[in-house]
């Protein structure tokens, strides 16, 4: 994806508004742009952290949380950072690429990035994601 493209997807990611902006330059610097084909897993349920989070910029990616499809979400919108505000520091789902294909950014935060701005975010997106979890129906 071109330049222009990747920023504005940052910016209207529902989950990153209200970040500083300054945060929202640096998570911006620091990402890797990721290409999966269908059928891909990207998060695998279980799985211990990486110190890793994407944001899915194209395509479409299926959940499944204990082996049963509970949704199927597209972008822009976060994905793994879940498994920074758990105790464990493992995957809550698994995401599998369900379009052709699927663009995603990574970010690798530092820890003072994860220990300060990232912390209250990750903390409220894992609240708001395990109450909408709670709601889904297998799909």
């Amino acid at each position: 994806m071109n330049y222009s493209d990747v920023k504005e997807a940052v910016k209207s990611c529902p989950q990153l508004e209200g970040l500083d902006s300054t945060i929202l330059a640096e998570l911006f610097w620091i990402a890797t742009e990721k290409n999966f084909a269908r059928g891909v897993l990207v998060y695998k349920q279980g799985e211990l952290l990486d110190g890793s989070f994407c944001m899915l910029l194209a395509g479409r990616l299926r959940v499944w949380i204990d082996g049963v499809s509970v949704t199927e979400i597209s972008a822009p919108i976060l994905v793994g950072e879940s498994a920074f505000a758990t105790v464990s520091h493992t995957r809550g789902a698994t995401l599998q690429v369900s379009s052709d294909s699927a663009t995603l950014l990574e970010f690798r935060p530092s820890e003072e990035m994860l220990a300060g701005p990232l912390s209250k975010l990750f903390a409220e997106v894992a609240w708001e994601r395990w109450l909408m979890a709670t709601r889904m129906e297998p799909g």
